[in-house]
């Protein structure tokens, strides 16, 4: 039986590998207004036709700054578009597609700036 691969880990390890972020995870650290930026990776609502899988890919950017959280990211989704027809974490990427383009949502803290962002991506089994 083929399984799915883990996309968040995936994804993760990618961002770390190619130094996208300084801090890359799938959950909140609880000391995030002390950081200068974090990437949050989730993996969202999707569906598979047997072959690929396509859900909805969550990312949180966030930074103390306003505009380094706004160019991060503008980076993370340039870093997503080049992943198509690629590999990541052992995973090949078939497409990646903008659901939701960067939007500023805040955090409810001044000292930190959070933009959400969500995109399909299309992959296959393993």
């Amino acid at each position: 039986m083929m399984r799915w691969p883990d996309i968040e880990k995936a994804l993760t390890a990618g961002m770390r590998a190619e130094a996208i972020a300084d801090r890359v995870g799938t959950k909140v650290p609880d000391n995030i207004e002390q950081l200068s930026q974090f990437v949050r990776i989730a993996r969202g609502p999707g569906s598979d036709d047997s072959i690929t899988d396509s859900p909805l890919i969550d990312v949180e950017c966030f930074a103390q700054d306003y505009g380094a959280a706004s160019a991060l990211a503008e980076d993370i989704r340039q870093y997503l578009h080049s992943l198509t027809g690629r590999r990541v974490g052992g995973v090949l990427i078939d497409r990646v597609t903008t659901a939701t383009s960067p939007t500023y949502v805040d955090y409810g803290n001044p000292g930190t700036n959070r933009f959400v962002a969500a995109y399909r991506l299309e992959y296959r089994q393993h």
